[in-house]
């Protein structure tokens, strides 16, 4: 599918849809050429807003095209192409997202007519039934950060939990997942016979772990399966749907004005906002002997995807190496070669440009394991977190292995998880505001290695505050149950 179509590669897009066999002129090819206006790896700042410029006008026109007709092919429209990579431009991208959603849902509404889908009310239950609908019920981010613990955790007197597996990867984790449901689900179906079974199932709740990163997911999202909607912050920003009633997040990830930047009704839960089991993101402990280093340099990990670098950002790390010429900066591979090679050329071409050899700082580490990559980080000195888009289970990885963190507090909610991370665990110094403190506190923690260690003591005290936190559950639990009341008022 076309689900990750390269913005920057847009001449693929007639070779896609030919591959794929799709009309030029059909709903699907008419969605392919909006989406394909927005870079994954942009080469300047200039190129994202032009881009943000061009989609805005393209998504007005789709929608005006498909008022007049509409699309025969709904569900490989609305599935196969996504504007993943909004998320990763340090925007608001409520508006765009909120066009997007009304295309979505409206042609996801007309085709449950045409195949004669309709609602069905829940029956009397003694408990809540609640459906969990994921593509990503293995080792993965979303299942890390927040599946796991609502499975593990939600009170089963009060609540039936239902878990639908969209996807087709299947691990232990996922075996565990399966074992801590009281109804199982997985398979590769289609749009209309996983329609057919939330409707069977009855929900009182659908929950949603994260909309945006899966076609599946995203197309029944896009519908009214349930009296009460939610989506949780795996995918780090507002769905845009009209039919999402709900978006989970933190109190400890959101700026103040955070509603705004929202479609649906933000449920702020307390702290962290998830049930964080070391379970299922296994580290090594703080403490632990580190592996013997093959350079006495300092080694500072960034190991962030290609696409959450911005290219704006580019010169905080040219002014960290500039000023502290004992850094290695370390970067890993990614499953998406082309991403990372277009990646690895800019960087490189803002250090010449800066007067720095590439080659004394930039290091390019091969794809690891988990247990390789927290061998790694036990060895490492900093660990430097991505600005505009902060890594959750990264830095908590990180913590996990007594590795310090520098993290900048984003505009958004998706730039601010670092900061809530080590804020948790009382190490406020580590949090900055401004691209400039972010550099300044880099290079002076790359010149004190006592004050690393005395970081790193703190990480082991305070790091059992950062797992199975009960607050947030509590608090979850009491709203399913208020917002199930509200609706069926």
């Amino acid at each position: 599918m076309l689900l990750y179509l390269r913005g920057e590669n847009r001449a693929a897009l007639s070779d896609c849809l030919q591959l794929l066999r799709v009309d030029p002129g059909s709903g699907v090819a008419r969605m392919g050429r909006v989406v394909a206006q927005l870079p994954w790896i942009p080469a300047t700042a200039a190129e994202v807003t032009d881009a943000r410029e061009a989609f805005a006008v393209a998504l007005e026109e789709l929608a005006a095209d498909l008022g007049r007709r509409p699309c025969r092919e709904a569900t490989l429209m609305v599935g196969s192409l996504q504007p993943f990579v909004l998320a990763y431009q340090e925007f608001d991208n409520r508006d765009l997202l909120a066009a997007y959603g009304r295309i979505c849902a409206s042609a996801m509404a007309q085709w449950r007519g045409s195949v004669g889908l309709a609602a069905q009310a829940p029956p009397a239950r003694e408990r809540i039934r609640v459906a969990i609908v994921s593509a990503h019920v293995h080792r993965h981010a979303v299942y890390q950060a927040l599946t796991h613990g609502w499975l593990r955790a939600l009170d089963r007197s009060r609540f039936e939990l239902e878990l639908l597996h969209l996807g087709a990867h299947r691990d232990a984790h996922s075996a565990t997942a399966a074992s801590l449901a009281d109804y199982y689900q997985q398979g590769e179906r289609s749009p209309l016979e996983w329609s057919r079974l939330i409707a069977a199932r009855a929900p009182e709740v659908i929950l949603y772990p994260e909309v945006g990163m899966d076609g599946i997911t995203l197309q029944l999202a896009s519908q009214r399966l349930a009296p009460v909607q939610i989506a949780a912050w795996g995918h780090p920003q507002t769905t845009g749907l009209p039919t999402i009633d709900y978006f989970l997040s933190a109190a400890a990830f959101e700026p103040p004005d955070a509603q705004r930047h929202y479609v649906e009704r933000l449920v702020l839960l307390p702290d962290l906002g998830c049930y964080y089991d070391p379970d299922i993101a296994p580290a090594i402990a703080p403490g632990v002997r580190q592996p013997p280093r093959e350079s006495s340099r300092v080694r500072l990990v960034c190991a962030g995807s290609p696409f959450k670098y911005a290219p704006q950002h580019d010169a905080v790390l040219v002014e960290i190496a500039r000023r502290a010429p004992q850094v290695e900066l370390h970067f890993f591979s990614y499953q998406d070669e082309v991403l990372a090679a277009r990646l690895r050329a800019r960087l490189e071409a803002a250090f010449r440009a800066a007067g720095l050899e590439p080659a004394a700082f930039l290091v390019w580490q091969p794809w690891r394991a988990a247990a390789r990559f927290h061998e790694f980080l036990c060895g490492a000195d900093l660990l430097l977190d991505t600005l505009g888009f902060s890594g959750f289970n990264t830095v908590a990885q990180a913590l996990g292995c007594g590795l310090p963190v520098v993290t900048q507090r984003g505009r958004f909610m998706r730039g601010r998880f670092g900061a809530a991370l080590v804020s948790h665990l009382s190490l406020d110094e580590l949090a900055v505001d401004t691209p400039e403190e972010y550099v300044e506190r880099v290079v002076s923690l790359s010149h004190d290695p006592a004050r690393r260690t005395r970081l790193r003591q703190t990480i082991q005290v305070n790091l059992p505050r950062l797992y199975r936190d009960p607050s947030s559950i509590e608090y979850l639990q009491d709203f399913l149950e208020t917002s199930v009341r509200s609706a069926q008022r």
